[in-house]
C-alpha cells in the first residue's frame, strides 16, 4: 500500500471518530427548558436516542409503537 493510501485511510478513519464523537456530544436545539431535557441528554448521552440531521430532537412529536419498537427493544 502506498504511503498516500495509509495517510489517505488514517485521515478517513480520523473524521469518522470525529464526527461521532461530534453529533454524540451535540446539544439539539429544541430541548432547553423541556421538562425532559435532563433525561433527553441523559438518553443522548448513552445513545439511546438521536438528534435529527438538522439538530434538532423534536422532544413533543408523537411515535408509532412500531417507531418505539424499532429504536428502543432490539
Amino acid at each position: 500500500m502506498s504511503k498516500i493510501k495509509k495517510i489517505s485511510v488514517a485521515l478517513a478513519i480520523i473524521m469518522v471518530f470525529l464526527l461521532q464523537t461530534g453529533i454524540s456530544f451535540a446539544q439539539p436545539t429544541d430541548i432547553e427548558g423541556h421538562w425532559a431535557q435532563e433525561k433527553i441528554m441523559a438518553w443522548l448521552e448513552k445513545g439511546w436516542a438521536e438528534i435529527g440531521e438538522d439538530g434538532r430532537f423534536y422532544p413533543d412529536a408523537k411515535i408509532t409503537r412500531g417507531e418505539f419498537l424499532y429504536r428502543c427493544i432490539d
